[in-house]
This record gives C-alpha cells, structure tokens and sequence, in this order.
C-alpha cells in the first residue's frame, strides 16, 4: 500500500524488495515492473515533449526570416541540442554558384570543415531523389567508393540530410557523431527528419520571395521591391536628418545593340551590366530594374556631392569595360541622372522624377555624363 501511494504521488524510483516467492511476492515483482515501464513511458513521454517544444521554436523562428544563415543557426542549434551531436554543419549553395555546396556554418566554431561538394555528384543525386536523410552507413552500402563518401568520412560525419529548393537539391546537413558514441536511435533521427522538413519550407519561402521581388533576366530587384524600398529609406533618412540620392542609369542606344547583335546579345549586355553595377555599390545600396534598360541605385547615406563620385565611377567602369556575348566583344556607355533629399526633393516620387530629368539631361548632352 505504501508503494502504491509513493508511485501515486510520481515516486517512479520506487522499488519494493521481494522477500518471498509466494503470491505477494510475485505481486511484488508484477509491481516494480510497472513502476520501470511507467518510468520508461515518461522519460519517453518526457523527450517527445521537448522534441516537439524545439520543433515550435525552430519552426517559430524560420517564420520570421528570410535570411539563410539564419535559417542555417536556428536548425544547427535545434539538431546539435536534440540529437547530443558533436558537431553539425550547415553546407548550402553560394548565389554566384549553385552548383557547388560550400560549408556556410558549423556548431563546431573552431573547426568549421572546408571542403566542398557538386550539387550534380551521383551522392548528392541520390539525396536529393530521395529527399530523406541517410546514416553513413546506408551511404557506404550504396556508395562504396565515391569521391564524396571519402570527404564524409574524413568530416567523421555520422548523418547526412538534404536541403531542398524547389525539389532541387541546394544543401544539406551533417551530423557528426552522439556525444555518448552510441548510433542515434530512430526517434532522433526522426526528430532530425521533421526539424529538415520545417529547414525546407523556410528556404522554399525566401525562393519565392526573392522570386517575386527580384527581375528574372538580371537577379537584381524589380521595379515595385524598389518602390517600397525607396519609401522606408526616404522615411528613415528624414527621421535621422540624413542625406538620399537616388541615381537613374540608362544603357546609351541600347536599341542598336539589340538592331546590331541580337536580342540575345541584348539580354547578355543586361545581365553582365547588373552584374558589374552590383559588385560596385554598398551593401546598403539598393540596385533595381526600372524598366527595360533603365536602372536605379538608391543610395542612403549620400549626398549629391558623393551621389555624384558614385555614378562617375560607375560610369567609367562601363565605357572601360568589354562586355561580351557569345564571341562578340560590345562596348557600351551608360548616361546617369542624380536627384538627393533634401537638396532636391521632399517626396519618393519627386525623387524619381528629378532624377529622370536628369538623366535626359545627361542624354540632351550627348549620352555617357553623369547630371544632376
């Protein structure tokens, strides 16, 4: 009875000594059975809670980014917490090659791995066909002399999970080993299933925001991202008393390229020349398509005095530069109009226009000059 009421009140420690092999002996032992399955169910119990505790939080804070290494820290956090890896990696994807897997982050900041992986290797493939997580050694079974399971293996990776963007595979997840050393029980390989699942939405969410705000020909931002842009910028500059140029680039007879060379050498002088624009701004900067072959850069922090030094450098880099298409060599030039808050406008839209004035002032005089 006293046993009974110490498991009642949550005691599952509890054990009854046997003392005799009689009826309430046996009753006994039936007894201290129960109470190690009861203690087994709860700490069960007890780590589906937690597991499903860090899913709402993982899952809590992909839905508030849009950013990949955040997306990378809130799963490494998530998986090397739950599954008492030793280490977990992150490996995605640069923009400037998507067909290359670079280690973006490790939970391990002292030994972060180098090495990379082709997207297109059979290994990689593979993951991405099945769209599930792999043991290293399912991988072994399958793959017995890959070039990629020899850079695993090295890593002492333990699990590999793919990350998926739009059913291509643009990253994954290694997982070292347990702290304890022991092979990872299917509820924790389970965990690490549902928390990728949650890693591919999110990344799912930032290709069709990028998708919906930036031009499909050039990558750089589309004309309406710009508009809204442009309006927060504009409110912060006049909040902290600050300066705002905003500078409108045109390609000069970007017609007769297109009349000359093709439209394919037209959409080639578009790409490289975003390319090239979007390596010359600031990380602050915001480089957007207006429309056909116009551009603008809104340029917090900036005066027209330096609005101005800006679009000239900007300038002299397209008439030095030898853009190409196909085995044609195009020399191109780029006229740039220039308007500033406060020094020339109150609002986004007058902005906008000023800046256009310019610009067809610049063209006015002769195409290839910067005017404000």
């Amino acid at each position: 009875i006293f046993g009974v009421k110490k498991v009642g009140d949550g005691d599952l420690n509890y054990h009854i000594g046997v003392t005799s092999r009689d009826e309430i002996g046996r009753l006994a032992e039936t007894f201290n059975e129960m109470t190690v399955k009861l203690k087994y169910t709860q700490e069960e119990l007890k780590k589906k809670i937690e597991d499903m505790s860090a899913l709402f939080e993982l899952a809590r804070k992909l839905n508030f980014t849009l950013d990949v290494y955040n997306i990378g820290n809130a799963i490494l956090s998530a998986v090397q917490t739950q599954m008492a890896a030793k280490f977990a990696v992150f490996f995605f994807t640069k923009e400037d090659n998507e067909e290359v897997m670079a280690p973006l982050m490790s939970t391990d900041r002292n030994n972060t791995p180098t090495k990379t992986f082709a997207v297109n290797d059979r290994l990689m493939t593979c993951l991405g066909a099945d769209i599930q997580l792999r043991t290293i050694d399912e991988i072994k079974e399958t793959f017995k002399d890959e070039h990629d399971l020899k850079k695993l293996l090295e890593m002492d990776a333990n699990v590999c999970a793919p990350l998926m963007v739009k059913n291509r595979i643009r990253g994954m997840i290694v997982v070292g080993p347990s702290e304890t050393g022991a092979a990872y029980s299917n509820d924790r390989l389970d965990f690490l299933t549902a928390a990728i699942n949650l890693c591919n939405m999110a990344l799912d969410n930032i290709y069709l925001h990028n998708l919906a705000i930036t031009d499909g020909l050039t990558g750089v931002y589309v004309r309406r991202y710009m508009l809204l842009r442009l309006d927060e910028e504009l409110k912060r500059a006049k909040r902290y008393n600050d300066n705002l140029s905003v500078l409108m680039l045109d390609i000069d007879f970007f017609k007769k390229v297109n009349d000359t060379h093709g439209h394919q050498a037209g959409d080639d002088i578009l790409r490289e020349f975003a390319a090239m624009a979007t390596r010359t701004i600031r990380g602050i900067d915001i480089f957007a398509r207006y429309g056909g072959e116009e551009f603008i850069v809104i340029a917090p922090e900036t005066s027209k005095e330096k609005g101005m030094l800006f679009a000239e450098r900007i300038r002299e880099l397209v008439e030095k530069k030898q853009f190409k298409s196909g085995n044609k060599t195009i020399n191109i030039t780029v006229s740039i109009g220039i308007a500033s808050f406060p020094a020339d406008a109150e609002t986004d839209k007058e902005l906008i226009e000023k800046a256009d004035k310019a610009l067809y002032k610049a063209k006015r005089e002769g195409r290839n000059r910067v005017c404000i």
